[in-house]
């Protein structure tokens, strides 16, 4: 299994953040991951403090928040 197929399998029932870390910095391959599921995507070799900020902004972004409907329908 490819990580493409686990971030879709993933996503299936995971809702929580996904930082995609690889070496592969293809457009096509950053795009690939991103429509499938991934809330960021960073390359190998990338500084620490980058990696420590990115985490932050997705557990920031990714926390539980209470979802209002978009659309109510009242009969």
């Amino acid at each position: 299994m490819d990580g493409m197929e686990v971030l879709r399998k993933l996503r299936e029932w995971f809702f929580k953040p996904i930082i995609v870390l690889s070496v592969r910095n293809s457009e096509f391959d950053i795009i690939n991951a991103l429509d499938n599921g991934a809330n960021d995507y960073l390359t190998k070799p990338f500084m620490t403090g980058e990696l420590l900020a990115r985490m932050r902004a997705a557990i920031r972004f990714g926390e539980n928040k209470t979802v209002e409907p978009v659309f109510a329908f009242v009969l």
